[in-house]
């Protein structure tokens, strides 16, 4: 169950994440599940299926624990079986709530989010640092009456006052029956490095989190629905940064000082290449097992990206700080 103060939803106000998060759980939506069931109101007992509270991205699901009293809310995120590689994929599907005497419009979305009844926030982003050249994955949209789905990537600095350091932004306007691979290309216009992210996808373009009154007033479509799958980050020179890794992987310690120990979750045949913020491969060595040991006492201070491939495929990464 997943822990909501019941609090009037208009009066949600927008706020920049400080917490720290996980940089890259699961981007190919396998590992990323957990079945809650809800423990009060008129739906209790019931059980459905969200991304653990620990992953990158949130959904608006956890608005299905509201109690009738107060609210009925649909779950608009759900764990699909129809996938472009491997058992799932995320399917979105926009639908309304009833909040009093108000019909209010929750599109299918997930992204850097969290709604907090508790504090009254809707925080968006996490912390990031690093310059993705774009981000790329798989779809499908099947809009309804006209609406559009949209996928955006949000690049800021807070250190000076949130400003907007990169960006990119794909809508899609007409149906994809079929999955098809997306490619949305960051481009940066600020002096500065970023700091944190946000990452936005919709199955109705026209919501707008960042925008109150925009929330309160969307005029998507029910029933419009955007399926994705084997979402990463490109860098330059071929480098990539799985959001939802085939397998998972363990850092220690990270932040580094001489030596730093990979762990992974599963026996594994294949390369390990550590690569630096600008995409220069460091090292290249090989793994057969679960577990190596690397030699960090050379690289300068800074963040490093960490990618395991078997197969000709990039099946897990990760990052660690050298300091």
């Amino acid at each position: 169950m997943k822990k909501i103060n019941l609090t009037l939803l208009a009066f949600v106000s927008i706020m920049m994440v400080n917490a720290q998060k996980p940089a890259f759980p699961d981007g190919d939506f396998e590992r990323c599940w957990v079945q809650y069931t809800v423990q009060e109101g008129s739906r209790a007992g019931q059980k459905y299926w969200d991304l653990k509270e620990e992953s990158f991205i949130s959904t608006l699901n956890q608005l299905y624990e509201l109690d009738g009293a107060q609210g009925i809310a649909p779950l608009t995120a759900f764990r699909e079986e129809d996938a472009y590689e491997g058992n799932y994929s995320i399917k979105l599907v926009s639908d309304t709530m009833v909040f009093g005497n108000q019909c209010i419009f929750l599109p299918g979305a997930i992204g850097t989010l969290l709604i907090d009844f508790i504090g009254i926030e809707c925080a968006l982003g996490t912390p990031f640092n690093g310059k993705p050249t774009s981000l790329s994955g798989y779809m499908k949209y099947l809009p309804v009456n006209g609406d559009s789905g949209a996928i955006e990537v949000v690049l800021l600095n807070n250190a000076h006052g949130g400003i907007v350091v990169g960006r990119g932004k794909q809508v899609f306007n007409s149906a994809v029956n079929a999955y098809s691979e997306f490619n949305i290309e960051i481009e940066y216009t600020g002096q500065y490095d970023p700091d944190s992210i946000i990452v936005l996808a919709s199955a109705s373009a026209a919501y707008d989190f960042t925008n109150i009154d925009s929330l309160m007033k969307c005029k998507g479509q029910i029933g419009s629905t955007l399926y994705l799958d084997n979402l990463t980050f490109n860098y330059s020179d071929n480098v990539k940064e799985c959001l939802m890794p085939e397998v998972n992987m363990m850092l220690t310690p990270n932040p580094a000082v001489d030596q730093i120990s990979i762990t992974v979750s599963e026996e594994i045949k294949g390369q390990v290449m550590i690569y630096d913020m600008s995409g220069k491969c460091i090292a290249n060595t090989g793994i057969n097992g679960q577990k190596i040991n690397i030699d960090a006492s050379t690289y300068a201070n800074g963040t490093y990206i960490v990618n395991i491939v078997s197969n000709n495929q990039v099946v897990a990464s990760s990052r660690f700080i050298k300091q």
